[in-house]
């Protein structure tokens, strides 16, 4: 080999070792994409490795690579294989931007923010995706740190079909005192359901504290309670919580029926005679009076066992609902007696009915709610026995409100 083969050779070689030492370049604390050019030279074509290295130079195992450059014909430098378009450019040591096409991600260290912007107006949309296309998307913010979504002055749409799961201390809160708001983005109502694993979940509304609850606002028309329409507890409320100037302007009433006891079989009972015109009964007597109390002259002839004789209007103009049953009997035999009320021949919806049970004397029932009896319909009691006790008596007191 000549001299100036060997010469050639040479320099070839130490420029290779040149190129060789600024492609493996490793990135030192601070440094940034801005002195990539300083760091690693400024040759197009030249690549550059920056890593977490603590020295210019990592021995084996001694970092890991965080990104690979390539500085292209326009002399940007970009990251290895997402071509001339794209651009890693930083203009801090606090900031690193990664610039695809326009589209860019930026971190900024110091401030403690990740930006995920688009180069054209339009939705930012972040998707999770493994081999098979269905991989789950977890966002923590480690340890016991608070997740916040968004900011006040913005909307927060989940466009979800099977709901949103909370586990651990549950809450929905927009954070601070005002006002949160359950939508929907089409006419309709919000419905807003407690549900557990066997779907029987309880919901308890709660405002904390001695803090009032107020339902409905002074545009609200009507507030509708629905239940399934049984028993007598449907809506329950305290002892005294509600007050005479709420339930103000009911006209509550008494009606009495009264009669001797069927043998074996059905009677009815009418109002007592004179109603609403006369007293009821009358607790002291003086000539010929009738006596309307228990076992009274008066009461003997009120019963029938053809309910159609029985049968009275009460009111001729105004229709009336019914609260509540009390009846006494003066014997209730070895089978007790069950009293219904009836009007026009049928029993109210839902029934209201109480029984004497054996060895007791009296019974009451009160029901929240009753279909009206209609004004100019028949009233009357319902008596029925399974043995002979038409030597007992009994008196009812029917207990209703006119709705005027």
């Amino acid at each position: 080999m000549s001299n100036r083969t060997k010469a050639l050779f040479a320099l070839l070689l130490a420029l290779g070792c040149s190129v060789a030492y600024a492609a493996s370049y490793n990135r030192v604390p601070g440094a940034t994409f801005a002195n990539a050019d300083a760091a690693c030279g400024n040759e197009t074509g030249m690549t550059c490795w920056i890593t977490d290295c603590l020295t210019d130079v990592c021995s084996v195992g001694g970092g890991s690579i965080q990104q690979m450059l390539v500085r292209n014909e326009g002399g940007t430098w970009v990251p290895s294989g997402m071509g001339a378009t794209a651009a890693a450019a930083g203009t801090t040591s606090d900031t690193f931007t990664l610039d695809v096409g326009g589209d860019a991600l930026v971190l900024s260290p110091q401030a403690g923010g990740l930006t995920v912007q688009r180069a054209a107006a339009g939705t930012v949309t972040l998707t999770s995706a493994d081999d098979d296309a269905t991989a789950a998307l977890t966002v923590d913010p480690g340890g016991n740190a608070a997740l916040t979504l968004g900011s006040a002055s913005d909307t927060l749409v989940v466009p979800v079909t099977a709901g949103i799961a909370l586990s651990g201390a549950e809450s929905i809160s927009n954070g601070t005192a005002g006002t949160i708001t359950l939508g929907r983005d089409d006419a309709g109502v919000v419905s807003v359901i407690c549900k557990d694993d066997d779907a029987t979940a309880g919901c308890t509304y709660d405002a904390g504290g001695a803090a009032p609850i107020v339902v409905g606002s002074a545009d609200v028309t009507t507030v509708t309670v629905t239940t399934d329409g049984t028993g007598n507890a449907e809506l329950v409320l305290p002892d005294s919580s509600v007050g005479q100037d709420e339930v103000g302007g009911v006209l509550y009433k008494e009606a009495v029926f009264c009669g001797d006891l069927p043998n074996n079989t059905t009677n009815w009972a009418s109002p007592a005679t004179g109603y609403p015109s006369a007293p009821f009964y009358a607790a002291t007597l003086t000539g010929n009076d009738l006596g309307y109390e228990l076992a009274g002259t008066g009461c003997a002839a009120e019963d029938d066992t053809t309910e159609a004789t029985a049968d009275e209007i009460m009111f001729t103009g105004i229709a009336a609902k019914v609260h509540g049953l009390y009846c006494r009997v003066s014997g209730s035999g070895s089978n007790g007696v069950v009293f219904t009320i009836r009007s026009a021949a049928a029993g109210l919806t839902p029934a209201v009915t109480c029984t004497v049970a054996t060895a007791t004397t009296e019974c009451a029932v009160a029901t929240p709610t009753t279909t009206d009896i209609a004004a100019n319909a028949t009233w009357a009691v319902q008596a029925v026995s399974t043995e002979d006790l038409s030597a007992q008596d009994y008196w009812c007191s029917v207990t209703f409100s006119l709705q005027p």
